[in-house]
């Protein structure tokens, strides 16, 4: 919508439903009225126009598996020609410049093919890198990604956190707490990925966790420093981890927080964890 807002002449913005039902596109004739739902509710005023894929799946099939993609959201920026021009995340900043280019006419759009093609051969590499971790082939799999980050040291900070989530799946824990280290030591690591790492930690059982509980710790109250846009999962992270280290007052205190920020209809999500923190205090007094 501010997009729309900002470019009033010469963009025109699509919004598409390309996932719905459990499991993922499991659609039904009940499935377009729950997108109507959702955008009578949350969209009422939207200027831009909303689509729903349907059974057929064809956007979903054209665009999104035609383009090896599976991440949503996912924007799609097409030139006054009809080329796409930019795919990647409708909030990237990227997004904008390139929109920004377009729109006076200073986009080279052959360069940035060029280095697409190269970014979807590195991207093939990562997926072997999982196909091997999922094959019980861990070491295999790190090394495609070491040569993938030699390559494109774009991808380092990628290939970082999925070192870890492959480390922690199979349950490497010592070593995957030492690539953790080395993401959250990162300048511009993001609350996101601090938020996960402290969620991931915090998830085990309290022996395989025990070694890893400090940087759990200070990865979860790094996410909530970093929570700008307040939401409530981080203080809820950081409530777990305080009730796990035994430091209940402080667990009751952040998992507060987690209820008072989340919407009215999402306090459900997070009031019966407070009440579970605050009858156990009570017994253990």
């Amino acid at each position: 919508q501010r997009l729309v807002e900002a470019h009033p002449k010469g963009l025109a913005i699509i919004a598409v439903s390309i996932r719905e039902g459990e499991p993922d596109n499991d659609y039904t004739v009940e499935t377009l009225q729950r997108v109507k739902d959702f955008v009578e509710k949350y969209l009422k005023d939207a200027t831009f126009a909303i689509a729903y894929d349907g059974m057929k799946q064809e956007a979903n099939r054209h665009w999104m598996l035609r383009g090896e993609l599976d991440a949503i959201p996912t924007a799609f920026l097409i030139d006054q020609k009809g080329r796409i021009a930019y795919i990647g995340h409708p909030l990237s900043p990227v997004l904008e410049k390139r929109l920004a280019d377009l729109m006076q006419g200073k986009f080279d759009i052959e360069s940035a093919a060029v280095k697409y093609r190269s970014h979807l051969v590195e991207k093939r590499l990562m997926q072997k890198a999982r196909e091997l971790a999922q094959a019980g082939k861990l070491d295999s799999a790190i090394a495609v990604m070491e040569n993938l980050v030699a390559m494109a040291p774009g991808w380092e900070s990628a290939v970082s956190l999925e070192k870890f989530q492959m480390l922690m799946e199979g349950k490497h824990y010592d070593r995957a707490f030492v690539v953790a280290e080395t993401i959250v030591n990162q300048p511009d690591v993001s609350g996101r990925m601090c938020e996960y790492i402290a969620s991931r930690i915090g998830a085990l059982a309290l022996q395989d966790a025990q070694k890893g509980m400090g940087l759990a710790l200070r990865s979860a109250k790094m996410a909530v420093e970093k929570n700008i846009e307040k939401y409530p999962v981080p203080p809820a992270t950081l409530a777990e981890i305080y009730w796990k280290q035994g430091d209940r007052e402080k667990a009751i205190e952040w998992q507060r927080q987690a209820v008072e920020l989340a919407d009215p209809e999402y306090k459900k999500n997070f009031q019966p964890q407070l009440e579970f923190y605050l009858q156990g205090s009570k017994t253990a007094g």
